[in-house]
């Protein structure tokens, strides 16, 4: 079995990511991962820089403006209605998510496994 593997630019625009069609084989048993958009890691980074620094009023508009960003990507990548809706509601649930960090519904505590520091 192969496992393929695609993010940063190879997947920056609808148009490379269709591109990906001509290389992944139907006919064979493979794993395909797509991993994030190109600028989606340093945008991810800067938000969660926006956080930790607690200015909540430019993590919310970062992460709206990457929101935007993936709505427009996927308006070019789906031209069938109901796999553009499917992928809106995927992107609206993880930006909703991530949004959610500015309301502290979210503490770093919930992520971080327990652990007892020696000094």
């Amino acid at each position: 079995m192969k496992v393929l593997k695609f993010g940063g630019t190879s997947v920056g625009s609808p148009d490379r990511m269709k591109k990906l069609l001509d290389i992944i084989n139907p006919q064979e048993q493979q794993i395909v991962v797509l991993s994030a958009v190109s600028g989606t890691t340093n945008n991810l980074v800067e938000i969660s820089a926006a956080y930790l620094a607690g200015d909540k009023p430019k993590a919310a508009l970062l992460v709206q403006t990457l929101k935007d960003k993936y709505d427009i990507f996927i308006k070019e990548l789906y031209a069938d209605a109901n796999y553009l809706e499917q992928a809106k509601t995927i992107i609206d649930f993880h930006f909703d998510l991530i949004a959610n960090f500015a309301n502290d519904i979210f503490k770093a505590s919930y992520f971080l496994p327990p652990c007892t520091i020696f000094i």
